[in-house]
């Protein structure tokens, strides 16, 4: 742009979601030297929706089965903030884990939206929306999201023990077993399909309701191939026994070794998930293979390089 001419810069703000005031700011960036060659903007209003939900979602949050009771609602409120009568119809809910029904506060201006749970739930996310039609030109549709966590009643959290190869040091890692319906339980029986595992298990609060598992882990230790894991019993009549699977990360450094064999040799050894520097087992090669090795390494009139002759093979 020249000295003394203008322009547009479009700017598109989403006013779909929420209400109130606004406030956002806009960084212009320009190729003039000094302390004005970056702009900074500002843009404020009011924002306002024809028809407001208040709050925009019914969010139970997490909850264990027993919670999930007709007692169990979110109330919301519906209000039309525009000329024309406000007749909404045709509540339908997308989930069967979720019923609403409409209860007129103000004719044509104000209604309350109650949702409740459904059971039985699944375990893990519950989500849903409910729409209703508002009898209005715009908008003629109103979506309102629904969503419940339910959590078993007794949980373990992280729920898997993942590792690195390569360790050079012992490691130690936490779990937590929590009670969410405030009922006591014990863990006990606590076993691991490795041996070089240790396990601890305390009672954090003394309340029999939330342990802590603590593992440690030996710089040399590596999970079978399919896999390890810690199980336990809990004396919580809903969840009996609990799992924690061990899987360990592949380790990218390893495929840069097979590259130099060639490509029909593949080591017969059992790679163990450690690092080189710590392989103790030798990369051997098949009779059948070794004989094809052999009678590719060059002979002495053959040392010399040149462009169509066998690669003379890296013993590693």
């Amino acid at each position: 742009m020249q000295p003394g001419e203008s322009g547009k810069i479009p700017i598109k703000i989403s006013t779909k979601k929420g209400a109130g005031p606004l406030s956002k700011s806009i960084t212009v960036n320009t190729n003039i030297t000094g302390a004005d060659s970056t702009l900074h903007l500002t843009i404020k209003g009011e924002v306002w929706q024809p028809v407001q939900v208040t709050p925009p979602s019914a969010a139970f949050g997490r909850i264990t089965s027993d919670q999930v009771t007709p007692d169990q609602q979110r109330k919301l409120t519906i209000i039309n903030n525009i000329d024309g009568e406000l007749k909404p119809t045709n509540v339908k809910s997308s989930s069967a884990a979720f019923k609403a029904e409409l209860k007129p506060l103000e004719a044509g201006k104000k209604f309350e939206l109650i949702v409740s749970m459904v059971p039985p739930l699944q375990e893990g996310n519950n989500t849903g929306k409910i729409t209703i039609d508002t009898g209005l030109e715009e908008p003629a549709t109103l979506e309102v999201p629904v969503y419940a966590f339910l959590t078993a009643p007794v949980d373990v959290t992280p729920t898997q023990l993942t590792l690195t190869s390569g360790r050079t040091a012992p490691m130690k890692r936490q779990f937590y077993i929590r009670s969410h319906d405030n009922k006591e339980f014990e863990v006990k029986n606590v076993q691991c399909t490795s041996d070089a595992l240790k396990i601890e298990v305390t009672d954090m609060r003394g309340n029999k309701q939330t342990y802590q598992l603590i593992v440690d882990i030996p710089p040399d230790y590596a999970p079978a191939a399919t896999g390890d894991q810690i199980t336990f019993e809990t004396s919580h009549p809903a969840q009996p026994k609990m799992t924690i699977p061990i899987m360990q990360k592949p380790d990218r450094g390893s495929p840069r070794v097979r590259s130099q064999l060639p490509p029909a040799a593949k080591p017969t050894g059992t790679f163990t998930g450690k690092s080189p520097q710590s392989q103790a087992k030798p990369v051997t090669i098949a009779p059948a293979e070794k004989k094809k090795a052999d009678e590719m390494k060059p002979t002495d009139d053959s040392a010399k390089p040149h462009q169509d002759g066998p690669k003379k093979l890296t013993d590693n």
